[in-house]
Order: C-alpha cells, then structure tokens, then sequence
C-alpha cells in the first residue's frame, strides 16, 4: 500500500477563481459581477440592431487585497462602459447677440399656410358655388 503524502500549505497550488469569486464578499462580486455583464450584453446587443453595426463595451473587475500575515481583505468594483448612444447634431443659429437660436437672424419670407379640406368638403364647396344644372 502506498503512503499518503500529505502537502504542505505551500505546496497546496492555486484554487479556482471562480470559486473565490464566489466567496468574496458572501458572493456579492460574484453576483453583481453577472448582474453588470447581463446588463451590459441586453444594452450591445441593442445597440448594434439600432446601429446595424457591432458595438462594443467593457466589463471591469478590481479586487484589491490587503495581507498581514494570515488575514487579508479584500475591496472590489465592478464597472461596466457601455456604447455611447448616437447623437444627431442640431442645425441653430447664432443670434448677433451671441446666443443660440433655432430661429434665423432673417427669415426670408413666410407664406400663408391654410388647412387643407377633404374632397367631400370640397366637392360640397365646388357645388355651393356652381349654378345648377337644367335637364
């Protein structure tokens, strides 16, 4: 039978990540960590439809540790950066007075707008105003 050979802790070799993930914290990082990257796909997603167009984002993780001798603690972030949405620029104008406007400094000239009738209200109109017809 062979003998176990017991390791010592320096031989112990890394645990899974995602596993301490888990346990910083009482799985809070873990879990806003899958919060923000779900949010994060939903919004790229829907960004590159409306754009027609791949869109990217980023998704950050800080884990800061802190050791003295056996204890360590450890401070996190996660932060998310998004696609910018798509801004259209506006046409203005300047005032002389050095403000903004959506109004020019002259308006060339305004015309008369009326209503439009439908065509019952105008055949009733082309009829008030010809003379009846004899048979």
């Amino acid at each position: 039978m062979a003998d176990k050979v017991e390791k010592t802790p320096e031989q112990e070799g890394p645990r899974s990540f995602a596993r301490s993930l888990e346990l910083i914290d009482d799985g809070r990082l873990h879990t806003e960590l899958s919060k923000a990257q779900h949010e994060l796909l939903g919004k790229l997603r829907l960004a590159s439809r409306v754009r027609q167009s791949p869109v990217s984002g980023k998704l950050t993780m800080t884990v800061d540790y802190a050791v003295s001798g056996e204890n360590c603690t450890v401070k996190w972030d996660v932060t998310a950066k998004e696609p910018k949405p798509t801004r259209l620029p506006s046409a203005m104008f300047v005032t002389k007075g050095g403000n903004l406007s959506v109004e020019p400094a002259q308006k060339q000239f305004e015309l008369p707008l009326r209503v439009a009738r439908s065509d019952d209200e105008q055949r009733v109109a082309a009829e008030d105003v010809a003379p009846a017809r004899g048979v």
